[in-house]
């Protein structure tokens, strides 16, 4: 059997085939790798969100507690906790022993591109003896 012999015209068009795959693998490779960006980014900007009500929630429990101890808590500002801060702002309302509590959370408060907030509110009512009578809870989700 002879070996065959490539014609040197042939040579040419099958370069251009070789290329022409590279570039469809390559395309594919970029979509693939921008769709794979987009869902880590979701992802994470879930996690810092849930972080930060995580934080909201932390702050209003907070202020529960301040406020069985000491009836006149008024709230606080920038707590750390872990990978973030909470807020919280307490305002007594219209009947006895119950307070309107306002709490937010802040995930990674100094990165401004990857930080998250989210806010709690809570109206809250507590007897004699520190005991939670009537609790209305609104969670603010993201805010700004």
């Amino acid at each position: 059997m002879k070996p065959r012999v490539l014609d040197k015209r042939q040579g040419g068009s099958i370069m251009l085939m070789v290329l022409a795959l590279l570039a469809i693998g390559s395309l594919l490779s970029a979509s693939f790798y921008t769709m794979l960006n987009a869902g880590l980014s979701d992802a994470y900007q879930r996690a810092r969100l849930q972080t930060a009500m995580n934080l909201a929630d932390a702050g209003l429990e907070k202020a529960v507690a301040s406020l069985r101890a000491v009836p006149g808590y008024a709230g606080e500002e920038n707590t750390w906790l872990g990978e973030g801060v909470f807020s919280v702002a307490v305002a007594a309302g219209t009947q006895p022993g119950a307070w309107q509590i306002i709490s937010t959370g802040t995930s990674r408060p100094g990165q401004r591109a990857f930080h998250a907030k989210a806010r709690v509110v809570a109206d809250i009512q507590l007897d004699a003896q520190g005991r939670v009578l009537a609790l209305n809870w609104r969670e603010g989700g993201p805010c700004r």
